[in-house]
């Protein structure tokens, strides 16, 4: 469980250490899954570009169907 979240083991000291190592994993969980969302958005955005632009004989001859 420890390591899908890349939760490691904490350097600082004390109880406010472990909070702050807990809210910065988090941190960087929700950037990662925001990342990826927003990768998937751009690819959609450049399929659909592509769409639109090359005709379909032209992508026949591109090999692109």
């Amino acid at each position: 469980m420890k390591n899908d979240g890349r939760l490691d083991r904490c350097y600082l000291k004390g109880a406010v250490g472990d909070a702050i190592n807990m809210v910065m994993v988090a941190a960087g969980h929700n950037l990662r899954k925001s990342l990826n969302k927003l990768r998937l958005l751009w690819l959609k955005i450049i399929s659909g570009l592509m769409g639109y632009f090359i005709k379909p004989e032209q992508s026949a001859a591109l090999n692109l169907a």
